[in-house]
């Protein structure tokens, strides 16, 4: 649908109460923090995915997390380039609240002391 993903006429038009989740993922933070909080609005329950944090907003990203859990992206593919880097056997980074893992392709876990939240 296009339209305001802001407006809450729009989100009620969506059955926000029938939805898996919400997808705010347009280049400007602002507007995706808006739709976010729209939708919460229109339905708390609601599973939300908010791209955030890449202009005005970067420094603020812990401030989201009463809508759901906040993951630094940039920070999560620092600490497997930073782990390849220094020799790691990594294949992907697993999180656990805001520890980072660097797991190898034997399922192997090593711990990075680097925050990936907030």
């Amino acid at each position: 649908m296009i339209g305001r993903g802001a407006d809450p006429s729009l989100l009620r038009r969506l059955s926000l109460d029938r939805a898996i989740a919400l997808a705010a993922v347009t280049a400007d933070d602002l507007q995706n923090i808006k739709i976010a909080l729209a939708g919460r609005a229109e339905a708390c329950d609601l599973r939300i995915v908010l791209r955030a944090g890449s202009n005005a907003t970067s420094g603020e990203t812990r401030s989201l997390e009463r809508l759901g859990h906040v993951r630094d992206v940039h920070r999560i593919g620092s600490v497997y380039i930073a782990g390849l880097a220094l020799g790691s056997a990594a294949t992907r980074v697993v999180v656990d609240g805001s520890t980072a893992h660097l797991r190898d392709a034997g399922g192997g876990l090593e711990r990075c002391a680097y925050p990936v939240a907030g």
